[in-house]
């Protein structure tokens, strides 16, 4: 039984991960908000759409509201409902971990007087940027400090300058840390990825070597993030130029940020699909021009002093300027670095 179950298994686990080439992209938001009165909630509410075969399934009701409250939905349940209404894995890609919905607050305007905002209960606590938190009415004393020394740590721990770090923490939970903590001593320990869309911080408050108090927070880290988007929409193998785009400033969350592409490492690179004016590129949207194709006819240029030595070789690989390649010369292998079409030097 062992033998003929394993290689079953073997395939359905690259069943799983290995994504079909060009196929459009379905990229679930990592939280939404929606209307309170909401109950059918639909692919196109809850993720990111690209290309018709995506934009196809825009109307499968993915998740049910049936309370007022916050609903995690799993990326496994969001394929599920895609499944049964028919999605085809070879021409559409999902991704993404789970997306939290949350229901707006409402106002009931049955009340008389002043019409007031009712709070949902158990709603997840709304968020606020850094400056905000600091802002609210009459913040405890250390709320300021404290907001800073979480920034700075993530600001070391994400590699990046404070200045492009921003921080939104629940005012609820900065304000009661920063009661605790005024006039204390404040240590901080990450619990998880800084990347991550929520980050958890173990917050321990101490007075000489006694711990008064332990408190666990949840953060939202975003980072300043210099993007390239298109000025003009590009065909898919469309190799971009300088005219072709430009570049603009965006807050993100850390993993977002990664995929990003700079103006710079994005010129020269081949579009993988169909792309429209004014979209942001990634990682996924381009790839490396290849200039020397596995089996091209190589000239490699060697400079020694006043000597020029050239010769002929074979790519053993398919390659982009700045890719290091093997090559075949007679009997032996070369290691080469691409320097244009058609053309290599060895380093």
């Amino acid at each position: 039984m062992i033998r003929t179950i394993r290689p079953l298994i073997t395939i359905v686990l690259l069943g799983a991960v290995v994504a079909p080439a060009g196929a459009d992209d379905i990229r679930l938001r990592a939280a939404v908000r929606v209307d309170a009165d909401r109950t059918d909630i639909r692919l196109r509410d809850v993720a990111e759409l690209d290309g018709d075969a995506a934009a196809a399934l825009g109307d499968v009701v993915v998740a049910t509201l049936t309370q007022p409250e916050p609903l995690v939905v799993p990326v496994g349940a969001v394929r599920t409902r895609l499944e049964a209404a028919g999605a085809h894995w070879g021409l559409v890609n999902l991704s993404g971990a789970k997306v939290i919905i949350r229901p707006r607050r409402v106002i009931d305007p049955s009340r008389g007087g002043a019409m007031r905002e009712l709070a949902v209960p158990d709603a997840a606590p709304i968020l606020a940027t850094a400056e905000a938190a600091i802002a609210r009415v009459a913040p405890p004393p250390g709320a300021a400090a404290l907001l800073d020394r979480v920034t700075r740590l993530l600001a070391g721990d994400l590699n990046r300058d404070v200045a492009d770090v921003r921080v939104d923490i629940d005012p609820e939970d900065l304000n009661r840390v920063a009661l605790v903590a005024d006039g204390a001593d404040v240590q901080l320990q990450r619990l998880n990825a800084p990347d991550a869309d929520r980050v958890s911080l173990q917050v321990f408050v101490t007075r000489g070597t006694e711990t008064i108090a332990s408190e666990i927070v949840r953060v939202r880290p975003t980072v300043h993030v210099a993007v390239t988007t298109l000025r003009v929409p590009a065909e898919r193998g469309r190799i971009i130029g300088p005219s072709d785009v430009e570049s603009a400033d965006a807050w993100m969350s850390p993993g977002d940020a990664a995929s990003m592409v700079d103006l710079r490492t994005a010129l020269g690179r081949e579009t993988t699909r169909a792309l429209e004016r004014g979209e942001t590129l990634t990682s996924r949207t381009l790839r490396p021009s290849f200039v020397v194709k596995r089996g091209d006819v190589v000239r490699i240029v060697k400079i020694l002093g006043p000597l020029r030595i050239e010769r002929s070789a074979v790519a053993r690989s398919d390659g982009a300027v700045g890719d290091s390649i093997d090559v075949r010369h007679e009997r032996s292998t070369l290691r080469v670095l691409i320097t244009g079409p058609g053309e290599a030097t060895i380093p």
